[in-house]
């Protein structure tokens, strides 16, 4: 089951996907393939992530802890960003790699 707050609605996709339906796959690929490279705490970064690109006005950490998507409490983004370990060279291959297929 997916628990992907901005894909958490997607359809069940069949055998004949839609160009739609093919682009929230390829979403959903590339963000499971991101979640895998986030560090020790990719939960919390993952959705810091998502606050991020969902918030158009945010000026502080605390400001994206009220974030519908950021599950968590506020101390938590600062645990995950002193704890994370992201794996920068493969989600820099990742993204080139989709920024070239896209």
């Amino acid at each position: 089951m997916n628990t992907d707050p901005l894909l958490a609605e997607a359809p069940e996709l069949n055998h004949q996907l839609s160009p739609a339906n093919m682009k929230r796959a390829k979403l959903e690929e590339f963000r499971q393939a991101v979640y895998k490279h986030l560090g020790k705490a990719h939960d919390v970064t993952f959705e810091l992530t998502n606050a991020i690109l969902l918030t158009r006005n945010a000026y502080s950490l605390a400001d994206l802890s009220l974030s519908p998507v950021f599950r968590r409490k506020c101390p938590s983004i600062y645990e995950a960003l002193q704890h994370s370990k992201p794996q920068r060279q493969k989600l820099m291959q990742l993204y080139i790699k989709v920024k070239i297929a896209v």
